[in-house]
């Protein structure tokens, strides 16, 4: 099995607006960054992924990624989410890929401990493992094996759409239940809980000095 990791990216000035109350845009752009390196070193450290492809509209990315031996897919016009993961499944599909985990880049507690943990479980093929958003309603991670067993339905409340989906298509459909990956940063709260759990992250140390 060769097993590819997506990640899609916003422009970095327009994810996390929710928080424009709280930070200013040059201290938001940070955030997302360091967010990003934290889920990149999960996957750089992980022994069971092969590829990596980041699929994004900004080129500013790039910079962030080079020492993380990424693939990077450039977006020419805003596309959405989904139509951007599929192209980014496409193309690793046509390179050998055989089975993909969907992350987003605002999940920093993700361990590499844990992406193995996923793609072990996947192993056999016709495989779904879905991780979901602390609320129940996004979806933090998404293992499909093959690539293509199912179609993704994010900012659709995408867990449960990615679960009927999976139930519909009769595959071996798990849910993977993990505090570190369950918890993304989209709201002050979820910043100030991410800032009590102590971690060596880089985002932890970024917004221990903001809050």
């Amino acid at each position: 099995m060769k097993t590819a990791c997506i990640i899609p990216v916003n422009k970095l000035n327009n994810i996390k607006s929710r928080l424009s109350n709280f930070f200013n845009i040059e201290q938001r752009i940070e955030l997302n960054i360091e967010m990003l390196k934290d889920v990149l070193l999960a996957v750089k450290h992980s022994k069971n992924i092969d590829e990596t492809y980041i699929i994004t509209p900004d080129k500013n990315v790039i910079n962030i990624i080079k020492k993380f031996k990424c693939r990077y897919l450039l977006e020419e016009k805003k596309v959405g989410v989904n139509i951007a993961v599929q192209k980014a499944i496409s193309k690793s599909i046509t390179e050998g890929v055989t089975a993909a985990i969907i992350l987003p880049s605002d999940i920093p507690l993700i361990s590499s401990h844990e992406i193995d943990r996923i793609v072990n479980y996947g192993k056999d093929r016709n495989t779904v493992i879905i991780t979901p958003a602390k609320r129940f309603d996004g979806t933090n991670s998404l293992f499909l094996h093959p690539p293509k067993i199912i179609n993704t339905y994010y900012d659709q409340n995408s867990f449960i759409s990615h679960y009927n989906e999976a139930v519909k298509k009769n595959s071996k459909c798990n849910v993977l239940l993990s505090k570190n990956i369950m918890l993304d940063l989209d709201s002050i709260s979820d910043l100030k809980e991410f800032v009590k759990i102590k971690s060596n992250t880089n985002t932890w140390k970024y917004l221990n000095k903001l809050i």
